[in-house]
């Protein structure tokens, strides 16, 4: 039933569908390979690190401010704001699920703050840092083009002064909150 010739032929098919699957296989890892290194990234390494830092020295900042001020929700969304600017920036991909969650979190979240920052007694100082920071924001894409390194110092303004404004707005509901629990005990 199984001569010589047979398994020569069963070796010879064996050999020839491994070697088949094998070049799809790495033609398959190749093109995945190629699609990574090739996406194009948001600004090019050595500018972005920039925004990556700035995200991750001052983001902190206003999420201890929250937790530590009794604004829970908002030290929250501080904390998601802050995972997804930094997993984002750590290697910007235009086309990437990652910037699409980072930019729907950072939109949400300055446009409650923003709403925030209205019932503030001291609203010019807790608005102002959101607006000049969401103006930023388009500045940044209009200098994209023109000058990079422009464009990413507009968009660290951007981080910083959005951090600068949470910080306001929440110590300044915290000292309303303080002023009404004094002015009821009295």
């Amino acid at each position: 039933m199984f001569n010589q010739l047979n398994i020569n032929y069963y070796f010879y098919y064996l050999f020839l569908f491994s070697d088949i699957f094998g070049l799809f296989y790495i033609l398959f890892f190749f093109c995945l390979f190629i699609k990574y290194k090739m996406a194009e990234l948001g600004y090019p390494s050595g500018i972005h690190e920039y925004i990556f830092y700035t995200a991750l020295i001052l983001h902190p900042t206003h999420i201890y401010y929250g937790f530590s001020l009794g604004m829970n929700l908002c030290a929250i969304m501080g904390v998601t704001l802050y995972a997804t600017s930094l997993n984002y920036w750590r290697n910007p991909v235009m086309s990437s699920y990652r910037r699409t969650v980072d930019t729907i979190v950072a939109k949400s979240s300055i446009a409650y703050h923003i709403y925030l920052s209205f019932y503030t007694t001291n609203r010019f100082l807790t608005t102002l840092p959101f607006l000049t920071g969401s103006g930023l924001y388009l500045v940044s894409f209009y200098l994209y083009k023109k000058n990079i390194k422009s464009a990413a110092f507009c968009h660290c303004l951007l981080h910083a002064l959005v951090s600068i404004g949470a910080s306001f707005t929440y110590k300044d509901y915290y000292l309303q909150a303080r002023n009404i629990q004094f002015n009821n005990s009295t």
